[in-house]
């Protein structure tokens, strides 16, 4: 990494370990700002940059751009805490049972909440209250949205975006291994709040379901310094508090030992985190392969990410050798035959559920929306996987492998 890649870093650890930035001098803020945009982080790096001295500071009219940033993530903050509050009032007064996950949680950990941006609002119910939980989601005026996968549904109000869930894993990632099962669970791992219908998930248990979402991003195209901010701040907060024995346990049955270590240990060298037990540091090259991998990327791994090669990553099998052949046509295969489970789960192919037996006119149907309907990106990305370059394929491959997946 690049001396304003690190100094980029130190500035985050430092804001979440409530100190003061370190003076540094003959930087290129204008890259270390790029990096906090596409990262989501840009109020942040406002509030570190106002505690170095002047002749240490950016410019003036980047110093300007980082602090509408910083008072748009303020106004953007306060708008959504109104909204979900508001929520919760009428999902009490409905007897919806309901809990938060991920960031609206997270965020309270954080030294300066508002600083924790979020793109949608997570928030789970159970599937008998579906019906109820969209009738009031209108009534107060949001917009529904069309989902892609059963189990959630997306709503909007002007720049607020909310997913209700009744269930968090809806597929599982590459290694095999049966999350959407494990998950399958989660109410048993709540606990209510008083004289409402308010839940929130288990320490340990909200804990174990954040390493795993970071694995499905990293299996998909990636994830950003935000996510391994998020764990990290996790870590702080509750420091001694945690069951490390059942977490361990948890993770050695989830199959993800190697993938959490190793975040753990970006923790450790990145923002500071202490563990129980000593856990070192990752191999150099490997260190730097998966720095550059989360860091150039944004918030969540799409940011000029080669999206082709994420597809024929998964498919890749590294004992094939040379040939990408054999890939390609396994990715052609899942995208234009997806499998029963699941077309299923989406609501323009609802007419397949408990009808296996119409999958093959669900694929017919799929592919004449796709030309006639879609934009052309899902025509032009099958056209483009046949072309693409087997060394960005073997690098993505290597990182995630080495990652622990």
């Amino acid at each position: 990494m690049d001396k304003n890649t690190i100094y980029f870093i130190s500035l985050l650890s430092a804001f979440i370990n409530r100190q003061d930035p370190q003076q540094e001098g003959e930087l290129i803020w204008e890259k270390i700002y790029k990096l906090s945009r596409i990262h989501s982080v840009s109020g942040i790096l406002y509030l570190m940059a106002q505690k170095l001295r002047n002749d240490y500071q950016p410019d003036i009219v980047l110093l300007n751009k980082m602090k509408r940033d910083y008072n748009s993530t303020l106004v953007r903050s306060v708008r959504q805490e109104a909204e979900i509050k508001l929520i919760i009032e009428k999902l009490n007064a409905a007897k919806i049972c309901h809990a938060f996950m991920k960031g609206y949680v997270i965020k309270n950990y954080y030294p300066v909440k508002e600083m924790r941006t979020m793109g949608d609002i997570d928030f789970l119910i159970k599937p008998e209250d579906r019906e109820k939980a969209h009738q009031l989601m209108l009534e107060i005026g949001y917009e529904a949205g069309e989902t892609n996968e059963g189990g959630h549904w997306d709503y909007t109000l002007g720049s607020v975006h909310i997913e209700i869930h009744t269930q968090v894993m809806y597929r599982n990632i590459s290694n095999g291994l049966d999350y959407v099962s494990y998950f399958s669970d989660i109410w048993s791992h709540m606990k209510q709040k008083p004289n409402d219908y308010t839940y929130e998930l288990t320490v340990e248990y909200h804990f174990l379901f954040l390493l795993v979402h970071m694995a499905k991003h990293f299996d998909d195209c990636g994830c950003g310094i935000r996510m391994i901010m998020d764990i990290s701040m996790f870590l702080i907060y509750f420091q001694d508090r945690l069951d490390w024995d059942y977490i361990k346990g948890e993770l050695k049955r989830l199959n993800l030992e190697a993938f959490s270590k190793n975040i753990f240990v970006l923790c450790s060298q990145w923002f500071n985190v202490l563990f129980p037990e000593k856990i070192g540091r990752l191999d150099e090259s490997f260190y730097e392969d998966l720095s550059s991998y989360i860091l150039s990327a944004g918030t969540f791994g799409f940011y000029q990410r080669n999206i082709h090669a994420s597809v024929l990553r998964k498919e890749y099998k590294h004992e094939e050798g040379a040939s990408m052949v054999p890939a390609v046509l396994r990715a052609y295969r899942k995208i234009c035959f997806p499998s029963y489970e699941n077309m299923s789960k989406v609501k323009r192919y609802s007419f397949l559920r408990n009808r296996p037996f119409l999958l093959p006119a669900a694929w017919i149907y799929r592919a004449f929306y796709s030309i006639l309907v879609k934009d052309k990106s899902s025509l032009g990305m099958l056209f483009n996987l046949a072309l693409e370059s087997k060394e960005d394929v073997k690098g993505q491959y290597e990182v995630i492998s080495k990652l622990g997946l």
